[in-house]
């Protein structure tokens, strides 16, 4: 053991053993900061592990802002918002840090003009983001079912349209055919068994002759 003043005088006198420097050493990542996504998307062969603070994703300050990490071996498909390509090469891909909540804006949505229903996918798919936050209008092309869970849809308000979207498959008296819905997955067994009376609309009470092949609880 050496106290403080042992230390600052081996340092001093550049005796330190090499057990103490390798104790504290430190490590020291390389991190950069560009204007936008095609900035970052410019950079010629990235050392591994390089942070580059984005300001914006059109421009400094346009609420588009990330911080990304390059992972040299990644082949992730790129989304251009969490995950993004370079210009040259197929090998490696920009990865954005994260706290679990990302807004529209860093998949370069502001507005209700540009569809936002490619990004709407990327973030409901990544299972480590749980929050997902629109801060301008939005417009989705697309109807969209997804089976997951413990995710939070804040619009804050903001106008949601569907101009363009597409035509339904289903009878137009189907009232599931939302623009996006959330179910469970499939059993693999199926039970079918008729219902005594015809169903009302929203019904949450399904009455059946016999309901001793349902087990409590499925």
């Amino acid at each position: 053991m050496i106290n403080r003043r042992e230390l600052l005088s081996g340092i001093a006198g550049g005796v330190v053993s090499a057990g103490l420097i390798k104790a504290v050493e430190i490590s020291h990542a390389n991190i950069i900061s560009v204007s936008n996504i095609m900035m970052l998307r410019k950079i010629t062969a990235p050392e591994d592990r390089l942070c580059v603070v984005v300001l914006g994703y059109h421009f400094a300050g346009d609420g588009g802002a990330k911080l990304v990490y390059w992972d040299s071996a990644s082949q992730k498909p790129a989304n251009q918002g969490t995950v993004i390509s370079a210009l040259l090469g197929d090998k490696g891909r920009w990865i954005q840090l994260h706290d679990g909540v990302v807004d529209f804006r860093q998949f370069g949505i502001f507005n209700g003009q540009d569809p936002a229903d490619l990004a709407l996918e990327a973030m409901v798919n990544d299972p480590l983001i749980h929050r997902i936050e629109a801060h301008t209008a939005l417009n989705f092309c697309s109807r969209h079912r997804f089976t997951r869970s413990n995710l939070t849809l804040d619009f804050g308000g903001h106008t949601i349209t569907t101009a363009g979207l597409e035509p339904l498959t289903e009878p137009k008296n189907n009232y599931i055919s939302a623009i996006f819905s959330f179910r469970g997955e499939f059993e693999e067994q199926t039970t079918v068994t008729v219902l005594n009376t015809p169903l009302n609309l929203l019904a949450e009470i399904y009455p059946v002759g016999n309901s001793n092949q349902f087990p409590v609880g499925q």
